[in-house]
């Protein structure tokens, strides 16, 4: 952020940001540090044990404020601040407590999308008393209901609803046909492909997966592979999986958070981070991953 070129009327907003701890970084981790910075929240992160919190466990965020955890950092990734129905509770009610100090949120914005960033980036913020007065309260009420609730008027929701649904749909596509080479999977296919196209998966994630500490695009990439490995899974998780992968609305777009588990483990892996979750698919990604640092819990 930079105060360099911003208008007289844009300048409120803009001192807003310049309370609020925030921190921009490139896709490959590289600190874009601003003028109004006045701590490396990266840096920071980094001396601490890290959790990423599923959105299916929302109570979570409560543990943080516990004795014992002021030197854990609770981050609210992508998955959590997408999936989550209140997210203004969620973010800003009672069990959203930071009186440690150790909730952040995290996640990566396109090019040109929020104002004052330097985007495309990486953006780390502390949940501190001045979080909420950067947010649009607009947004923030949008985001907050059921989409079913929504009207016309929130038509800045459904224009962001279209890019979110075409990029889903765009993923789901590079999975189903550059990654398996399949042009459907509503059921498993011959175990003689399951078996050794899965193999393959898991030995080119664990090959991948160590470069992906501050490697944004290594982390889509292993990410991705990692939810093609599910697919072929012959158990629950598998099956369930691809249930969720089959599901088109009337227009043929599929589940808009379909692969919120996904995100969770391409964070989780650009930030080499624990993850908060007891979702069987998560701990399936966690376990082809391999590596030391990024494991599953439901409870500290």
């Amino acid at each position: 952020m930079d105060a360099r070129g911003v208008s007289d009327v844009e300048r409120p907003q803009f001192r807003k940001y310049a309370k609020h701890s925030i921190c921009c970084y490139t896709e490959d981790g590289e600190y874009l540090k601003s003028s109004l910075d006045w701590e490396n929240l990266l840096s920071e992160l980094m001396k601490m044990e890290r959790y990423l919190v599923d959105s299916n466990l929302p109570g979570s965020v409560s543990e943080a404020k516990n004795p014992e955890n002021r030197t854990n950092a609770f981050i609210l990734g992508q998955t959590f601040t997408d999936e989550r129905e209140n997210l203004k509770d969620a973010l800003f009610g009672p069990n959203a407590d930071d009186s440690n100090n150790n909730l952040f949120t995290f996640g990566y914005v396109g090019r040109n999308k929020v104002q004052y960033l330097p985007t495309p980036c990486l953006v780390i913020q502390r949940l501190d008393a001045y979080y909420r007065e950067t947010m649009d309260e607009n947004r923030l009420r949008v985001a907050s209901r059921s989409p079913s609730k929504l009207t016309g008027q929130d038509g800045d929701f459904f224009i962001r609803e279209a890019d979110q649904l075409a990029h889903v749909s765009n993923m789901r596509n590079h999975i189903l046909t550059d990654i398996l080479g399949l042009s459907e999977i509503t059921s498993l296919p011959p175990v003689e492909f399951t078996e050794r196209r899965k193999a393959s998966l898991i030995q080119n994630i664990r090959a991948k997966a160590p470069d992906c500490f501050l490697h944004y695009w290594n982390a889509v990439e292993v990410s991705s592979l990692c939810y093609a490995a599910l697919l072929l899974e012959p158990d629950g998780v598998g099956a369930k999986t691809r249930a969720e992968f089959g599901v088109q609305d009337e227009e043929g777009h599929p589940r808009r958070n379909l692969f919120g588990d996904t995100r969770l483990i391409q964070n989780a892996l650009w930030l080499n981070a624990r993850i908060l979750s007891n979702d069987r698919a998560v701990k399936r990604m966690v376990e082809y991953l391999d590596l030391p640092q990024i494991t599953v819990t439901g409870r500290l």
